[in-house]
């Protein structure tokens, strides 16, 4: 029997994304994580900028992370300063009301599928 490799899965903006050679001035935490793990824990970055916790769902990244999540990995999830520019209606959140309501639907994801 071969094990599979549990994953953690990174929905988050560009703090955390992974970042291209001609970018590398900067860098997301989520790309140098997978250094501190061995073979038996896979990174698996999603996390792409300027997204909040509500852009993230409506392009599709959530579900797209759903799709490939198994029982016993992880969602790791950060969100919250995109979520805060309020002259920017398309990704904008309510701290209390929908910011929560979003970040419910990635919780309740990972649950479905007992991660």
């Amino acid at each position: 029997m071969c094990n599979k490799p549990i994953s953690i899965f990174l929905a988050a903006d560009s703090t955390v994304q992974n970042y291209d050679v001609n970018e590398k001035n900067q860098g997301g935490w989520g790309e140098f994580l997978q250094s501190y793990f061995n073979e038996e824990v896979q990174v698996c970055n999603h996390a792409i900028g300027g997204r909040s916790s509500k852009t993230f769902i409506e392009e599709g990244r959530l579900l797209g992370i759903l799709k490939e999540i198994e029982p016993g990995d992880y969602l790791f999830i950060q969100m919250g300063h995109n979520d805060s520019t309020i002259s920017k209606p398309e990704r904008y959140t309510e701290p209390f009301k929908t910011y929560k309501q979003y970040l419910k639907m990635y919780i309740e994801g990972a649950k479905e599928y007992q991660a």
